[in-house]
């Protein structure tokens, strides 16, 4: 099957999914819980592309908190401002999109709508003829704990169309619990690589004046222990240094600060990044986005009529009404057994013989039997 073929199918199994479910839902038969949770999940994997063709364009997504200088590391990256960064970002907050020169804006429609339409606007999308970066689209987003919600909002709507987050943090924030939440609902469902940025300013250091042990070392650990990266791709960056060594403002032979590691990230973003490994991760991506919609047709699935108690809860019922019904009727059948029993004139005759001593003895019976449950 051509990646079109498979695309058309995706597109059309989301489309007989969000039909199943409104149907159900016109007949009463499904949660408004699980309604919803059905409609987000598909809605989550069209805005992720999942039924559009698969491209070689990898997408990734600066991510993090305000102030980890995310907007200074595609600065750096680009090698020139290409992004408003510090007290002026929270005033517009529209994400940049950096993109070679030779992408069609409507390839990135098929990562998600919103994506597509953002590198429409000419104010978000900046091109740059950088060859080893021309299947990499690389977005800037907003911080994800604005005071704004909209813009919190947008960074969630973001990330189904990214096949790599990059998390950018400092020896400050890399405790950011809104980072932290993102990271542990979304870890296996896409790509992470972790960022300690402003390395120039702030460096290694413990993480408190008791302490041991340094902010990388530390950061590394949570990242193994309460997100099970065991070995989690981070790289340490000086973006303002490497920016302003571009434009030549500080002298060529001034060193970057040790142990920075932003060539180290750059090569990984245009070498490592194979063929393949490109591939693997956007297989991740979509693997993800179906198991969104997976879970949100299971909930609105009905149980097994073999898993449900209906049988025993009716049966229960039964018996009760059974048993209130004959509470209900025994006095007036008492009653009436009494008056049958006083009316009848029966003898007992047990010596007649024949036809005629049956009827007697039988009458008789009857007539005992009635007296005896009159008394009950």
């Amino acid at each position: 099957m051509s990646q079109q073929e498979s695309a058309d199918v995706s597109a059309t199994t989301l489309d007989r999914i969000r039909r199943w479910a409104d149907a159900l839902q016109h007949y009463d038969l499904i949660e408004p819980t699980a309604h919803q949770t059905v409609l987000a999940a598909v809605t989550e994997a069209e805005q992720g592309g999942l039924g559009q063709a698969q491209q070689p364009l990898l997408t990734v997504l600066l991510f993090g908190p305000s102030g980890v200088g995310k907007s200074q590391l595609l600065n750096a990256l680009a090698g020139d401002v290409v992004a408003r960064s510090h007290y002026e970002r929270p005033t517009t907050r529209v994400p940049t999109v950096y993109a070679h020169a030779d992408v069609d804006v409507q390839r990135l429609f098929e990562y998600g709508t919103e994506l597509g339409e953002m590198a429409q606007q000419p104010a978000n999308i900046v091109r740059h003829m950088r060859e080893p970066l021309r299947n990499i689209v690389i977005v800037d987003a907003p911080d994800i704990d604005s005071y704004q919600r909209k813009h919190r909002a947008q960074v969630m709507r973001l990330l189904p169309m990214m096949d790599i987050v990059l998390y950018v943090v400092t020896s400050q924030t890399y405790l950011n619990d809104l980072g932290w939440q993102t990271v542990l609902k979304e870890r296996g469902r896409r790509a992470f690589a972790f960022v300690i940025n402003k390395w120039d300013h702030e460096g290694k250091q413990a993480i408190n004046n008791n302490s041991e042990i340094d902010i990388d070392t530390h950061f590394r650990d949570l990242l193994r222990e309460r997100a099970g990266y065991d070995n989690a791709l981070i790289f340490r960056t000086s973006a303002e240094y490497w920016l302003h060594q571009r434009q030549r403002l500080i002298p060529h032979d001034e060193l970057p600060p040790v142990g920075d590691q932003f060539p180290e990230l750059e090569r990984w973003l245009s070498e490592a990044l194979t063929t393949s490994h490109v591939a693997e991760i956007q297989r991740r991506r979509r693997r993800a986005l179906w198991g969104s919609v997976a879970e949100g047709v299971s909930q609105a699935m009905p149980p097994l009529l073999t898993d449900d108690s209906w049988q025993a809860q009716t049966l229960t019922q039964l018996t009760g009404l059974r048993t209130a019904g004959w509470q209900q009727i025994q006095p007036a059948v008492r009653q009436a057994a009494v008056e049958l029993a006083q009316q009848s004139a029966l003898g007992r005759w047990p010596s007649s013989p024949g036809p005629f001593g049956l009827v007697l003895r039988t009458g008789s019976g009857v007539r005992d039997g009635l007296r005896g449950f009159a008394r009950r």
